[in-house]
């Protein structure tokens, strides 16, 4: 403790030292001209009449001038981060405002000032300026990170899972980002994402190695009550019995030995060897392997039943490119067409099944791959391997509509309906074959760099004729109000499968209905429109049955009535009062683009 105080005691000299250096430019002063001491003035400059009938001249930077201007300002930017790292956030908060009073756009004194106003508790001020950064440079990391931050701090905490995912995918490598992400999982309810947030974020990071071992045991990630710098990792730690002469003295010692170590290497390499290439770091294919969200995947391994290292003879798997429950998948190339494919291989628990349960599920697969529809992501091939089963995939480039409302928060009605058209067709053409999807999300929608909409893994989907894969479980009357038929309209199954958010609440009990994708239909066009979605995470079956979610146009009044007409019609929890079919729910969606409007507040 004494050690500590000593460290907070140099600090303070440190920050108040610093923050009393005026702030220099690179760049001399220009001579002043005139006996008077006026600034020289160029004729050319124009001159404008003030209303007390005094001369003003309007004048105009010289690229010299906004040059030491720039220099200026990113000196003054600098010392703002320096008092934000000695934990200075007023005086780095005041700096970055003396640069922002000249420069109102200047983006990252936008973020410093940011970051220092959330450590002073000033959320809702930090979050101004994180938006703002984010408005100038879209791509800047570190200003979503501190918009995430922000967010979380006011108790936002999906938009702080958006944000810093959308920071994770700019700068994966950060892992104050991951960490965030973590809190923000946490607070969500979703405990084990926030633990394999913070396994990457204590990777990266040493740091964070003791929250995650406090979480481990049991502990809470996030404690909305601690101090900022702790949760983030920033604290400026000395060793006991440290003091700041003998760290200085420790980092050039270091400095030294390292000069020296570098100059033995260039006198006593081989020749050539400068030129070889560097072996990627454990970073470079961590960052190399990301998910749609951010999460670091496994690298694609060679599968035991690859012959001359190509499945089947001809599939060759490139890099893994996601990730789910029901298993990896990898971009690949199939050599016998030369085409690229995307080979999906399930997940070991479904892999190991009994033969029976084992055919079925290969039979079900190669139903889906027989349905063709320029709207769903065509199976090209399904097989069975030492134990495992292949699904080859077209290959799809684009953004996913979990993607898209990551970067946007929301769409626009008449966007809504373009991406969600193609949905509806697809599924009403799948229904026809008897197939349902039973995980419609807006992780499984792409929009490809084309522009056209793909719905994807269709993975469990369950055929409507498939008897159940075991026993048919009772279910408790007072548990759903709504009948259970099982009829052509409605089949049974043990297990129950799909996105607890976005399914419908009959599929807790293994009902399988078309109606049921529907309801997920419906989920997807609430969070597009209001940017959440209607039930918070997780989805209890109670607040399913109850509907209890404000109707659309009270988070967006410029929403037509008719969108909470079908909102509600879509999301009723016994499926016979429910939209029947997709190509009702589209009908009614463009009926609603077609209704009159109120005014955008």
């Amino acid at each position: 403790m004494r050690a500590r105080r000593r460290a907070m005691r140099t600090s303070s000299i440190l920050i108040a030292a610093l923050a009393a250096l005026p702030v220099h430019s690179a760049e001399p002063q220009a001579p002043v001209s005139g006996a008077s001491g006026a600034a020289a003035v160029n004729p050319e400059t124009p001159l404008l009449q003030s209303s007390d009938d005094s001369m003003v001249t309007l004048t105009r930077e010289s690229p010299a001038q906004a040059a030491r201007s720039k220099e200026k300002d990113a000196a003054a930017v600098h010392k703002a981060e320096s008092l934000l790292k000695m934990h200075g956030y007023v005086d780095a908060a005041k700096e970055a405002a003396r640069v922002l009073e000249a420069d109102p756009d200047n983006a990252a004194a936008l973020v410093v000032r940011s970051e220092a106003y959330s450590r002073l508790g000033r959320c809702a001020e930090a979050r101004a300026d994180a938006e703002r950064a984010v408005s100038l440079d879209f791509n800047d990391p570190r200003a979503w990170r501190s918009k995430a931050w922000a967010e979380l701090r006011l108790g936002n905490f999906r938009d702080a899972v958006n944000d810093s995912t959308r920071a994770i995918q700019l700068d994966p490598r950060n892992a104050v980002s991951y960490a965030v992400r973590a809190y923000a999982k946490e607070m969500n309810g979703d405990r084990e994402g926030a633990i394999e947030d913070m396994k990457v974020a204590a990777q990266l990071d040493l740091r964070f190695q003791e929250r995650l071992e406090a979480s481990q045991k049991g502990g809470q990630l996030y404690d909305p009550g601690m101090d900022d710098a702790y949760l983030l990792a920033d604290v400026v730690t000395a060793a006991p019995g440290s003091s700041p002469v003998k760290t200085l003295i420790r980092v050039l010692g270091g400095m030294f030995l390292l000069l020296g170590g570098c100059l033995l290497w260039l006198v006593f390499r081989r020749p050539g060897q400068g030129g070889k290439k560097k072996a990627a770091t454990w970073q470079d294919n961590l960052a190399g392997s990301l998910d749609e969200k951010g999460v670091p995947m496994p690298r694609a391994a060679e599968p035991q039943a690859a012959q001359n290292g190509r499945l089947q003879g001809k599939y060759e798997l490139v890099r893994t490119i996601g990730r789910g429950g029901m298993g990896d998948v990898y971009e690949g190339k199939d050599h016998s067409l030369n085409r690229a494919v995307a080979v999906k291989k399930l997940a070991e628990r479904y892999a190991a099944l009994d033969p029976q349960a084992r055919e079925r599920m290969v039979q079900e697969a190669k139903t889906v791959a027989a349905v063709h529809h320029p709207a769903i992501v065509q199976i090209y091939e399904v097989f069975e391997a030492e134990g495992a089963l292949y699904l080859v995939f077209e290959y799809v480039r684009g953004k996913t509509l979990q993607q898209m409302l990551a970067e946007t928060q929301t769409l626009p009605l008449e966007r809504a309906a373009q991406v969600l058209g193609p949905v509806c067709q697809a599924l009403a053409h799948a229904h026809k074959q008897g197939l349902v999807h039973r995980d419609i999300k807006p992780a499984n929608i792409m929009v490809t760099e084309a522009g056209h909409v793909k719905l994807m893994d269709f993975g469990i989907a369950r055929s409507l004729s498939a008897p159940p894969s075991a026993p048919v479980r009772e279910i408790p009357r007072n548990a759903t109000p709504m009948p259970v038929l099982i009829s052509a309209q409605y089949a049974r199954t043990a297990t129950t499968a799909g996105t607890p958010l976005y399914s419908a609440p009959e599929t807790q009990a293994g009902v399988v209905s078309k109606q049921a994708d529907v309801y997920s239909l419906g989920v997807c066009l609430y969070e597009m429109l209001t940017g959440r979605t209607p039930f918070p995470p997780p989805g209890s079956q109670e607040q399913k049955m109850n509907m209890d979610f404000l109707p659309p146009s009270l988070r967006v009044p410029e929403l037509p009535p008719l969108v909470d007409a079908l909102v509600l019609a879509a999301l009723q929890p016994n499926p016979d009062l429910r939209i029947k079919t997709p190509d009702e729910f589209q009908a009614r969606l463009e009926a609603a683009l077609k209704a009159p409007r109120a005014p955008a507040s």
